[in-house]
């Protein structure tokens, strides 16, 4: 084979790899943009979020039949009826073709205090103060004052009663009326949103609201 033949194979081969890759790019383009309707509509987000695929080439993975990791990020989402914040979900395993189903979801988020103010009652005042969560009422006239730690409970976020002050003295919830014991028993933000196969996992109090965490398997993703 004389150069010029080899310098022209190689030329072509280099074409053909620049063409390759220009597919695979607008392939996962495509991709992403599907992922990321089907996100929003399975997370109940309002908008479409951040979408990127992982991996230095894409097709071989469709061609395999899945997607191996899927991260998708927005600043501020709302889940459901819930506004949240700094929201990433991590999705491995998805599927190339619908129904579009992953194998894991990862999902973490800030519930702003604010938001989670807006999912209890009126009367109670959340606060948080070194991780801790505080709830203020009033008790016939008395400043009653709760000492709250939250935990994850399926889809949604619970206070746990650590200590009450009432008028100062510490009291059990059973020296409450029963009207004001069943409203502190009963404080949750509820994470609907989420897809139904997926619970949360744990919850961490911060100055800015509530970090939350949750997890999920074969979670559909392909709205209904």
């Amino acid at each position: 084979m004389s150069r010029r033949a080899v310098v022209i194979g190689v030329v072509v081969v280099a074409v053909l790899a620049g063409g390759a890759v220009a597919v695979d790019a607008v392939a996962r383009d495509r991709v992403e943009a599907r992922i990321a309707a089907e996100v929003a509509a399975g997370f109940g987000l309002e908008s479409e979020p951040d979408v990127e695929i992982a991996g230095t080439t894409f097709l071989p993975q469709v061609l395999g039949g899945s997607v191996e990791t899927v991260r998708v990020s927005a600043d501020a989402a709302t889940i459901g009826t819930l506004p949240m914040e700094e929201v990433t979900v991590t999705l491995t395993g998805v599927s190339a073709r619908e129904p579009y189903v992953a194998d894991a979801v990862d999902f973490t988020g800030l519930v702003p205090l604010a938001a989670a103010q807006e999912q209890v009652p009126e009367e109670l005042e959340l606060r948080i103060e070194d991780g801790a969560v505080l709830v203020g009422a009033s008790v016939l006239g008395l400043p009653l004052e709760v000492t709250a730690t939250p935990v994850a409970d399926g889809r949604a976020v619970v206070a746990r009663v650590d200590a009450l002050s009432l008028g100062g003295l510490t009291v059990q919830v059973t020296d409450l009326p029963e009207s004001v014991a069943q409203t502190i028993d009963g404080i949750r933000v509820p994470i609907d949103g989420l897809p139904e196969s997926m619970t949360l996992t744990s919850v961490t109090a911060t100055e800015a609201g509530f970090q939350v965490e949750a997890t999920g398997t074969e979670v559909a993703l392909t709205s209904s």
